[in-house]
């Protein structure tokens, strides 16, 4: 997904990520030594409300709602990514 916004597919703000395992500080530690061009939200609970079970999870909504949430990241993600938010 990185790749999709440096390269203009996706734009920045259409993607949040959200670690809902991990303390605070080990996210701040991995965001620190990882540039990635999204917004990183410190919110446990939404990720444990949407059922996240593993990292990474893709959520898409659509007008506050979940449109469909696959686990896991592939080229037939990133492509779907890019088609939904086109």
């Amino acid at each position: 997904l990185k790749s999709s916004v440096e390269n203009g597919k996706i734009q920045a703000q259409s993607i949040y990520a959200i670690n809902p395992f991990e303390s605070r500080s080990q996210i701040k530690q991995f965001i620190t030594k990882n540039d990635y061009p999204f917004t990183f939200l410190e919110d446990r609970g939404t990720g444990l409300e949407l059922g996240v079970n593993s990292t990474p999870t893709s959520v898409f909504l659509n007008k506050g709602k979940i449109e469909s949430m696959n686990t896991g990241m592939s080229f037939i993600g990133i492509w779907k990514a890019e088609y939904f938010l086109d």
